[in-house]
């Protein structure tokens, strides 16, 4: 058995490989689901879209928005847009999705992957940097 400090236990590999790609996966997952609600609305919610500032998708770009997609200063409304949104769909419902039964399934969907991600990579995540900074102060 090697006894240097970089020597990995094989089972802890695999529990690390296990949470870094369910942790994408997780993620990735809520980011289509988001893409998703967007170009709903897009399509069928125009001018909800439009008073939303027009935000970019995570991997959805609105047709006539792609021109200008190569210029950074261009982008950084529709992100800002983009970031806000996601944060708002998680806790309240717009108007527009009320009566739409796709739009309800798929922000219940987009809602429980980002609580699923918390629960599973953000509330061990947080432990684990508080544990550092214990374990830190205990040495001073």
């Amino acid at each position: 058995m090697d006894n240097s400090i970089f020597a990995v236990d094989s089972n802890f590999a695999i529990w690390f490989a296990i949470f870094v790609v369910g942790h994408f996966v997780l993620l990735i997952s809520a980011f289509i689901t988001y893409d998703l609600i967007l170009k709903l609305e897009y399509s069928s919610y125009r001018i909800y879209w439009e008073s939303d500032g027009q935000p970019f998708g995570f991997f959805w770009i609105a047709p006539e928005k792609r021109k200008f997609f190569i210029l950074p200063i261009a982008q950084i409304k529709n992100q800002f847009a983009r970031d806000k949104l996601s944060r708002k769909w998680l806790f309240s419902t717009p108007e527009w999705m009320i009566n739409d039964a796709r739009a309800l399934q798929l922000v219940s969907r987009y809602r429980w992957l980002i609580l699923l991600w918390t629960i599973f990579y953000g509330v061990p995540i947080l432990v684990f940097i508080i544990t550092i900074i214990l374990l830190d102060l205990r040495t001073i």
